[in-house]
């Protein structure tokens, strides 16, 4: 099989911690699974600075657009489709229930969350950990659906929350601000190689740019060398050019990152 190097928004390449911690998982003897959700729940409240106002809740990903259905707008904070850092000077209107999705974002999801009814983290995309459930804390009582409950003894689903409350727990031990440093630094090399290539050029004003998701336009004949050098990214055809988009996530490495740039000046 031809290797790959995976900087496509979605989804996410696993975490580095994902493998051991499937290898770890003994389903005879990991079978406390109240305990991982309320340690899950316990490390997402503080990498995503939730508030205790939002109640925390598990779905089965089949479940999504029901609840999207609850909603009247939806937020996308670093859009993978524009590059777009949607929170900056984002205009909300207070009278729609809005959806908050955080699921491109970490670990740049320090705000504040007050005109937001639910906020929406799928964790195979930024935190890299590729489980069948979505995250999701809403300010709503309840919804007509069909969330995982507490007490569910399926061996798949223990497994899942244990990898998930494992690697969410690696991520504490690091702690968000080298997370937030080094996603600073490798932001900056990307759009530094962006504005150093010649076959490439922004689609976001400076201003509005994303951290995680890192845009640009760019022909087919750079697309064609990227990928003999076997990088894959997001991309999008719109008229004769193409939109690149390069995902920032805490999965990938400052050295990756730095030899895509040494890479890309030689084209």
């Amino acid at each position: 099989m031809e290797f790959r190097i995976k900087l496509n928004p979605f989804p996410g390449t696993p975490y580095f911690t994902v493998q051991e911690h499937v290898r770890s998982f003994n389903p005879k003897i990991h079978t406390f699974s109240n305990e991982y959700l309320g340690q899950t729940e316990k490390h997402l409240r503080s990498l995503f600075n939730i508030p205790p106002e939002f109640r925390f809740e598990i779905y089965e990903k089949r479940e999504l657009g029901k609840l999207l259905s609850h909603m009247e707008k939806l937020i996308v904070k670093d859009d993978p489709e524009t590059g777009i850092d949607f929170m900056i000077e984002n205009k909300h209107e207070k009278d729609q229930t809005t959806l908050f999705d955080l699921s491109y974002s970490f670990p740049h999801v320090q705000h504040d969350f007050s005109n937001y009814d639910m906020i929406l983290i799928d964790p195979n995309a930024s935190l890299g950990i590729p489980i069948g459930y979505i995250l999701v804390f809403s300010k709503a009582k309840s919804f007509d659906i069909n969330g995982v409950s507490e007490d569910h003894k399926n061996p798949d689903f223990i497994r899942d929350i244990f990898i998930l409350h494992k690697v969410l727990e690696d991520y504490a031990e690091r702690g968000i601000d080298v997370l937030l440093r080094e996603s600073n630094y490798k932001a900056a090399v990307l759009n530094q190689m962006i504005e150093n290539c010649h076959y490439l050029n922004f689609v976001v004003d400076k201003k509005y740019r994303s951290k995680t998701m890192i845009t640009a336009e760019c022909n087919l004949k750079f697309l064609e060398e990227i990928d003999k050098m076997g990088y894959v990214f997001g991309t999008q055809r719109i008229s004769q050019k193409f939109m690149i988009t390069i995902a920032n996530y805490p999965t990938h490495s400052k050295e990756l990152v730095e030899m895509l740039s040494d890479r890309v000046a030689t084209i």
